[in-house]
């Protein structure tokens, strides 16, 4: 059975509504700062992040990407059930993910 979350929402700044602050579904928000930040930047939990940046333009590193994404995302208890990343881009590597949570939080 599928968790479901919910947190402030946080898109470069937080978001108000209605003079508070918005709440959404945070999956993909939560899975998109584990994939943007750099092992060493959470202090609870040093050995999270991807830095998918780095992978920017890279040729040949797919392989490398998609294995660290699951890593990182099963230790966070996600299931990766499809993943595809495009690195060709040259501004910030495309990802797509088929995911469910299945625990609230660190393994």
């Amino acid at each position: 059975m599928a968790i479901i979350v919910n947190d402030i929402e946080f898109v470069d700044d937080l978001t108000i509504l209605s003079g508070d602050f918005r709440i959404v579904k945070s999956d993909e928000q939560h899975i998109d700062m584990i994939l943007r930040t750099f092992i060493g930047h959470w202090k609870e939990y040093v050995n999270l992040g991807v830095g998918i940046d780095l992978f920017r333009a890279s040729s040949g590193q797919v392989g490398k990407l998609k294995t660290e994404i699951v890593k990182q995302l099963t230790s966070d208890g996600y299931r990766i059930n499809k993943i595809d990343v495009d690195t060709t881009n040259i501004d910030a590597p495309k990802y797509y993910l088929d995911f469910e949570r299945l625990t609230n939080g660190r393994l």
